[in-house]
C-alpha cells in the first residue's frame, strides 16, 4: 500500500514567503534625532555681575595655556580632486587624533585651536562639535571663527579606605546575604524574556503580521479542516 506524502503547508509558506517578504519590505532601524546644546560665548557681559561664559573670559583662560593650532583648510580648487580630497581626510583625522591626544591624557595646560578658512561648510562645523560628544569633551567654545578645546579636569584621587577589623565568626550573621530561591529566579528570566519580547514586538510589526499570516492562520484552518474530515 503506497503510504500518502503529508505536507506541512504553513511550514512550506513560512519557509518561502518570509525571505521574499523580507527581501521586499526590509526592516529598517530607525534614525534616532539627537540634539546637542551650543553654548556661545557672550560679546558683553553685564557690570557687577559673576563670572559669565564670555569672550573676555575665552581669551583669558588661553593666556595661561600652550596653544596648538590647526588650520582647518578647505582643498577645493587648490589641487586635483584625488588629491585634495586625500588632503582634507588626512587633515581631518590630524584634528581628530589631537582632540583624542588631549581628552585622554588630560592635559589641561594645553589648548587645542582648530581655525577655520573662508571655505569652511556647515559639515565642517557641525563635524567639529559631533567630535565633542564623542569624545565627552565638556569644555570647547566656538569664537570667531575658531574652535577651541580644552581637556577635561583629571579625575579626582582614588580614595583610601580605612582599614577595618577582620570580621569574627559572631559578627558574620549580620553580613550574610540571603540568596533568592530557584522560583525567584525563574520568575526574573520569564520576566527578562517577555520585556525583550515587547521590546522586538513594538520595533517588528511587519514580522509579526507576516508571522501571523503566513504561520498561524494556515495553520487554525488546516487544523479545523482536518477535525472536519475526521468527524
Amino acid at each position: 500500500m503506497k503510504r500518502k506524502r503529508i505536507y506541512y503547508v504553513p511550514g512550506l509558506i513560512s519557509l518561502i514567503g518570509l525571505p521574499i517578504m523580507f527581501f521586499l519590505c526590509p526592516i529598517e532601524d530607525p534614525v534616532q534625532p539627537n540634539a546637542l546644546r551650543i553654548l556661545l560665548p557672550r560679546d558683553e557681559v553685564p557690570k557687577n555681575s559673576e563670572p559669565v561664559f564670555s569672550r573676555d573670559f575665552v581669551l583669558e583662560n588661553l593666556k595661561s595655556k600652550k596653544i596648538t593650532r590647526v588650520y582647518l583648510e578647505s582643498f577645493n580648487g587648490y589641487y586635483p580632486e584625488e588629491r585634495g580630497r586625500n588632503l582634507a581626510i588626512h587633515q581631518r583625522a590630524f584634528i581628530e587624533s589631537e582632540i583624542k591626544r588631549l581628552q585622554f591624557s588630560r592635559d589641561t595646560t594645553t589648548a587645542l585651536q582648530v581655525v577655520l578658512d573662508e571655505e569652511a561648510s556647515y559639515n565642517d562645523f557641525v563635524a567639529l562639535v559631533n567630535l565633542t560628544a564623542v569624545y565627552d569633551i565638556k569644555r570647547w567654545a566656538y569664537l570667531d571663527d575658531n574652535f577651541i578645546f580644552w581637556a577635561n579636569d583629571p579625575p579626582p584621587p582614588p580614595i583610601v579606605y580605612e582599614q577595618l577589623d577582620p570580621i569574627t565568626i559572631d559578627d558574620y550573621e549580620q553580613f550574610k546575604v540571603v540568596m533568592p530561591s530557584q522560583w525567584e529566579l525563574f520568575k526574573w528570566e520569564v520576566q527578562a524574556v517577555w520585556e525583550e519580547i515587547a521590546f522586538y514586538s513594538k520595533r517588528n510589526k511587519l514580522l509579526i503580521a507576516g508571522f501571523i499570516l503566513l504561520v498561524i492562520i494556515p495553520s487554525v484552518r488546516w487544523t479545523k479542516r482536518n477535525s472536519v474530515l475526521r468527524s
